[in-house]
């Protein structure tokens, strides 16, 4: 029988306040990471329990995550560290339930992760090279498929040093490593099939600004193609603003609270009418007072609406069903064609000499999971799609697509969904189950462990249900808390 050998996890936002994975006090509002959150405790249990029943059970699964694991945007450094530890201590030093080797793909929330270590590779390849001789630029990309030193003949690993000093705390551990592959990552299996791995915050524009920006100042040019061209137009922008902003001391707190009254009209009007006075005490000759005023809350208005436009924030229809084969909006449907048919397809036909006939591709970011196939241009035939969802609760109303899974992979690469909730209107969570776009032994046998209704399941489905309306709470007592101040702050 077909056992698990690839475990893919993503959006987990440990240390993030609104995450159900980060354990938080008894106010539901601060993160107390010295202790495993419920949920995180029963989503390892029933891994555990899954994993088990492998018939070989001494060759263990690789872990691959595939971004937004660490909360680095809104959560402070040391939150989040912790949080990553309470994971590590329950599925690697406690169950041992994964390969000694865990890749990490860094997503938006994490990019600070691949920042760090291709600059330590960057560094360690100049120390290679003796002074004077020429030197290349520096990497924006990894190899689809592990690359191997021509001359030593191992393997190259790009490695997350801080995550190898979290992980390796624990003496049981000293030799796990955390391999870093950005933005992609892929397996391949003895007939030639693949699965390909991606964050999947390139199939939205807005993490492509400064390629857009470029192009509009300077009419003709033109970004490549390939991941390499994407990520080295773009990647300060996703640094600063969505890996290290929120980091920056009390400011970084504030950029949290900000976002987070982005939600609530109340809050705008509040933050909106101190930035505009603010503005309007401001000495100008040229503009007048009442100008500056209107355009203060005019960008206030603007932020929110970007934020509100993105993929994650918004419902594919105005009646979003659970079931529905894809959950992403029209402009998410086109963003994702783009990265599949362009830098995706690229690297696939360069590190296989061609796209082969069966490729799956496994993506995250947009926590609405789904699975469904479709047809992309330039693949022979069409590619099995499966999103990994996301474990927040970022808004004050239930989004019935938003909802968390795991992604599962045997020997053979045939892969199925382990769908682990949605969030629902009552704030309940859906029952785990199992799917996928293409029948397989595998999927047939991963039905087979899972009882949505017996244990560890139900417990699973039980921790989230309870901590689910903690988390909307928590959210709605932080936002109020930030229009208090706000409007103190408007007094003084």
């Amino acid at each position: 029988m077909p056992d698990i050998r690839y475990v893919c996890l993503s959006d987990m936002h440990l240390g993030a306040q609104n995450s159900l994975l980060t354990n938080l006090g008894a106010d539901a509002v601060t993160p107390e990471p010295l202790q495993a959150s419920p949920p995180l405790k029963a989503l390892v249990d029933c891994l555990a329990a899954l994993i088990g029943h492998n018939e070989q059970p001494s060759i263990k699964p690789e872990l691959i995550l595939n971004g937004d694991i660490l909360e680095l945007a809104v959560a402070s450094d040391e939150i989040a560290v912790m949080a990553f530890e309470r994971f590590v201590q329950l599925a690697l030093d406690e169950h041992d339930l994964f390969d000694r080797t865990i890749h990490y793909l860094p997503g938006n929330h994490d990019h600070h992760l691949w920042e760090t270590a291709r600059e330590r590779q960057y560094a360690e390849y100049i120390a290679r090279h003796e002074a004077g001789s020429p030197v290349e630029p520096p990497w924006h990309a990894t190899h689809l498929f592990p690359a191997y030193d021509q001359d030593q003949r191992q393997k190259r690993r790009v490695e997350a040093e801080l995550l190898n000093a979290v992980v390796r705390r624990f003496p049981r551990l000293h030799d796990v490593t955390v391999e870093v592959h950005y933005p992609t990552f892929g397996l391949r299996s003895r007939e030639g099939g693949v699965v390909a791995f991606h964050h999947g915050h390139y199939a939205e524009s807005i993490y492509r600004l400064m390629s857009r920006l470029k192009v509009a100042l300077f009419p003709g040019s033109q970004t490549g193609p390939e991941a390499w061209d994407w990520e080295a137009e773009n990647f300060a922008w996703i640094d600063f603003f969505w890996s290290t902003l929120g980091r920056s001391g009390t400011w970084g707190a504030d950029v949290g609270l900000l976002y987070d009254m982005l939600q609530d009209e109340r809050a705008l009007q509040a933050v909106g009418r101190n930035l505009a006075d603010s503005v309007s005490a401001m000495k100008s000759r040229t503009v007048p007072r009442f100008a500056r005023r209107w355009t203060a809350r005019a960008v206030i208005r603007h932020i929110a609406n970007r934020v509100g436009s993105l993929e994650r924030s918004r419902s594919a229809d105005s009646r979003p069903q659970l079931d529905s084969p894809v959950q992403l909006t029209p402009a998410g449907i086109r963003g994702l064609s783009e990265l599949v048919e362009g830098p995706l397809a690229q690297q696939i036909a360069a590190d296989c000499g061609g796209v082969p006939e069966q490729v799956s591709f496994v993506f995250g970011h947009t926590h609405k999971p789904y699975e469904t196939r479709c047809a992309y241009a330039g693949y022979p035939r069409a590619v099995d799609v499966y999103n990994t969802g996301g474990w927040v609760v970022d808004t004050l109303q239930p989004e019935v697509q938003q909802g968390a899974a795991a992604v599962l992979i045997d020997e053979n690469l045939h892969v199925a969904t382990l769908r682990i909730y949605n969030q629902q209107r009552n704030h309940d969570s859906t029952p785990v189950r199992i799917s996928a776009p293409t029948a397989s032994p595998f999927l047939d046998r991963i039905r087979s462990l899972v009882h949505p209704d017996e244990e560890p399941w139900a417990g699973l489905s039980r921790a989230v249900s309870v901590a689910a309306p903690q988390r909307s709470a928590g959210l709605q007592a932080i936002i109020e808390s930030g229009i208090a101040n706000a409007r103190s702050r408007s007094s003084t």
